[in-house]
């Protein structure tokens, strides 16, 4: 087959998921059409080099957990990964690593503009001097959340959350545009699976339906481009981030006012685990997305 990766990945519009998304081939055995990922038809063919070769991706929210995971294997296997972190510690914790197509960023926090902007100017200086065209894919991650009952909030963390995963989010796209036209890139976005919120998960949930509205918005006004952007519901992972909200919660504990706490006492620390008794709700919202998710590849 003399088709480019590129023109494979345009058939149909068969996003919606990279790099692991379905794309409608012909198979050779055959004249039956059958549905595989790119990267595994890239396997067979054996053009996964050519596929990965001068593509970029910036990642934020890589010093540990699902950003992390996703700067280490995508550089591995020869994706020219941009890893944002907060910290210079995690920026050298992924230079240790010696992958020579992982280029950590730090510092960059999404709340501030003058750290996006110089961020991205590292990621275009980089590209220069690769000969890289674009970047391939943007994949927004960052962000935690604390669990606490809305009344007991502490709304400063409330506010930095919707600063990190809408607003800093946002004004990264926006920097990164003309990059990500020039590679006819996609923006990807790592979410809950959760479709309804949950009691004591409001600063999880609050800046994560703003952010699903800000995938769906950035997916309708960039569609005449044929940039995609892909909402990707993650189900419970196992990772730092559980530890830390569970360590958060204890402190907590210690300091919300005894009187207002007795009212919601009982029924937070359920909710802290997702494997927890509670746990079916997020199976619930799963299936729900994935159902979605069936009824856009039938239509």
């Amino acid at each position: 087959m003399s088709e480019s990766m590129e023109e494979l990945e345009r058939k149909e519009h068969a996003g919606p998921c990279f790099p692991f998304h379905a794309a409608r081939v012909r198979s050779e055995t055959g004249g039956d059409q059958e549905r595989m990922t790119l990267v595994k038809y890239a396997q067979k063919k054996g053009r996964m080099d050519a596929f990965q070769k001068n593509k970029a991706i910036v990642i934020t929210g890589c010093s540990s957990g699902i950003g992390r995971a996703m700067a280490e294997y995508l550089s591995r296997r020869g994706f020219l990964t941009f890893a944002f972190v907060r910290s210079t510690e995690a920026k050298d914790a992924l230079e240790t690593l010696d992958e020579p197509d992982l280029v950590p960023i730090a510092p960059i926090d999404l709340t501030c503009p003058d750290q996006i902007r110089g961020a991205v100017e590292m990621v275009k200086s980089e590209l220069r001097s690769r000969n890289v065209d674009g970047v391939y894919a943007v994949i927004q991650n960052a962000g935690g959340g604390v669990t606490a009952p809305l009344e007991l909030l502490d709304l400063d963390l409330l506010q930095t959350e919707l600063n990190v995963r809408v607003v800093g989010a946002a004004r990264l796209v926006q920097e990164l545009l003309p990059e990500i036209r020039s590679a006819t890139g996609r923006l990807l976005w790592i979410t809950t699976p959760g479709l309804i919120p949950l009691a004591f998960k409001g600063s999880v949930h609050i800046p994560e339906f703003a952010t699903q509205g800000l995938a769906r918005t950035f997916r309708i006004e960039l569609a005449r481009w044929n940039i995609p952007s892909i909402l990707i519901a993650c189900g419970g992972i196992r990772s730092n981030a559980v530890g830390r909200m569970d360590r958060q919660l204890v402190s907590s504990l210690q300091t919300w006012p005894k009187d207002r706490l007795s009212y919601y006492e009982k029924g937070i620390i359920p909710l802290t685990n997702p494997s927890g008794p509670f746990g079916w709700f997020y199976d619930i919202g799963l299936a729900v997305n994935l159902y979605d998710v069936w009824k856009l590849r039938r239509r």
